[in-house]
C-alpha cells in the first residue's frame, strides 16, 4: 500500500450509501487521491462503495492502485482489499 495517500477504512458501522457520499465529497473537495481499505467480510462492502463512487462521479474517477491479500489478526488469517481512487474532473 502506498504511503502518503489519505486512507479511509470501510467498516460495518456505517452504510454503503454513507461511504459513497463521504468518498465522493472527499474526492471533489479535499483530496484528488484517496485510498480505501476493508478487512474480512467488509471487503464486499468496499467493492460496492467503489462501484457506487464510480457510478456517481463517472469517468472522472479511476482506480489507480489496488491490493488484495491477507494479514494475521488475532491469531487467524483475515483478508483485506485496498483500492486507491484518483479524481480528475474534466470540464
Amino acid at each position: 500500500m502506498p504511503q502518503g495517500v489519505p486512507r479511509l477504512t470501510v467498516t460495518r458501522a456505517r452504510s454503503t450509501a454513507d461511504y459513497i457520499l463521504e468518498v465522493s465529497v472527499l474526492l471533489r473537495q479535499s483530496t484528488p487521491r484517496l485510498g480505501l481499505i476493508a478487512y474480512g467480510e467488509n471487503v464486499c462492502k468496499l467493492a460496492d462503495v467503489v462501484a457506487g463512487v464510480i457510478g456517481r462521479l463517472g469517468g472522472d474517477v479511476k482506480i489507480v492502485a489496488w491490493d488484495i491479500n491477507s494479514r494475521k489478526s488475532r491469531g487467524r488469517r483475515e483478508s483485506y482489499l485496498y483500492v486507491e481512487l484518483e479524481y480528475n474532473p474534466t470540464f
